[in-house]
């Protein structure tokens, strides 16, 4: 809350979802959601499994990764032909200890949750794909269409959508800049 209090233009909470559906760190309760909304700001919804569930270890799948990871950084800055070697290592580590995965229908309890908490003028849509995030059933990109779909047989409207999938975060972006702007002259 004393982000949203000190800052002098909306903000937005990216990567996040509801802590009371899932009690996650990354996760925000309800009086901070409210609170963003009478401040203009927007939530954008998080699709990484971990913040959206409980999910079952996989302690095999957590060594494999911590090793990885160790590695690279040993390695520090790393050139075009140790990436592809982390991304096919990333790759077998998957097929040998696949991730657990939350579904599209825990993401979109918590998108439902917020919408109905805050309307749509607050919300917006973030992946965290770039982590190894996705649910099943929405797993990248081409997926996104679902998120659509599940609106509108809720009732959201065409206009509703056009502020979730980009009006939020540019009215935002514009208050930023008229605000630097401003401070300029």
């Amino acid at each position: 809350i004393q982000m949203i209090e000190l800052s002098k233009t909306p903000i937005i909470l990216s990567h996040t979802g509801a802590e009371v559906i899932y009690d996650h760190p990354r996760n925000v309760s309800d009086a901070i959601l409210t609170k963003l909304a009478e401040t203009g700001g927007v939530i954008h919804m998080n699709a990484y499994g971990s913040y959206l569930k409980e999910l079952p270890d996989n302690p095999g799948r957590t060594k494999a990764v911590t090793e990885m990871r160790a590695a690279m950084n040993a390695a520090g800055t790393l050139t075009p032909a140790q990436t592809d070697a982390f991304m096919d290592q990333r790759r077998a580590i998957d097929a040998e200890h696949p991730a657990a995965l939350a579904s599209f229908e825990d993401y979109m309890e918590h998108f439902l949750h917020v919408l109905a908490l805050i309307g749509p003028d607050h919300v917006g849509v973030g992946a965290d794909w770039d982590g190894g995030g996705g649910v099943d059933g929405m797993y990248d990109i081409s997926e996104f269409p679902k998120i659509t779909e599940r609106l509108l047989q809720e009732g959201y409207t065409k206009d509703d959508l056009a502020k979730i999938w980009s009006g939020n975060v540019l009215r935002l972006l514009g208050q930023a800049q008229a605000y630097a702007e401003a401070l300029a002259q």
